[in-house]
């Protein structure tokens, strides 16, 4: 009996990534070719097994090992949706006279300040957390838009998030009450406009209120 020939090997179509049914047909294809050529091996003396196919086989099985791990990560997060922040509390509010640090539920959300007095706020997450966030502050009283501002934060290896500094310099208000969110948003999800930070999934906001006291 003559040898066994190896089969010939259609070529594989081009697909376009991540669309469903695109994505199972190139799948389909990429294992259908791995079959087929350890099918062709299978009838082949080893000794005889030409090396192109057993090279083919080999990166046919490297890209479809590839394929899948990206599949993995792309089904991971459906519709490219961001993994959410964990849950934040206020752990501690200084500002003016008033400085406080106890359990979240004791803390008196309410500062009394005076223009260029500083302020520290001190988020901490419910479960420790490495994710990269944006810092926003919006401020809003009733009559009055909204006052939003990017601000610089420092972040701990745990995820607990400090705001500090002059209030004037991290968010500019007019004198009155004014009710002050800090809100974290995944970095790589964060609206280019911190005015559009509330309208955003995925945010985690904490807030406190303030008495601005006018100049004099």
């Amino acid at each position: 009996m003559p040898d066994a020939q190896p089969l010939p090997i259609p070529a594989p179509e081009l697909i376009a990534p991540f669309d469903t049914a695109e994505r199972d047909a190139l799948l389909d294809a990429v294992f259908a070719e791995v079959d087929g050529d350890t099918a062709a091996a299978e009838v082949t003396p080893i000794t005889a097994a030409p090396k192109a196919t057993r090279g083919r086989a080999v990166g046919l099985v490297a890209v479809a090992l590839a394929i899948a791990a990206v599949l993995v990560l792309w089904l991971a997060r459906p519709g490219g949706s961001v993994a959410p922040l964990p849950s934040y509390e206020l752990t501690e509010l200084r500002g003016g006279a008033a400085t406080v640090r106890a359990e979240p539920g004791d803390i008196d959300r309410e500062l009394a300040l005076a223009p260029g007095d500083r302020i520290e706020v001190t988020l901490t997450p419910a479960a420790p957390s490495t994710a990269a966030m944006v810092v926003d502050l919006v401020a809003q009283s009733p009559g009055r838009a909204d006052v939003t501002a990017r601000v610089p934060a420092q972040v701990s290896p745990s995820g607990a998030v400090r705001v500090s500094g002059p209030l004037d310099a991290l968010v500019a208000l007019e004198p009155g009450a004014w009710q002050i969110w800090v809100v974290l948003s995944p970095a790589d999800a964060a609206p280019g406009d911190a005015r559009e930070v509330l309208a955003q999934p995925n945010v985690r906001k904490v807030g406190f209120r303030v008495k601005l006291a006018a100049p004099g």
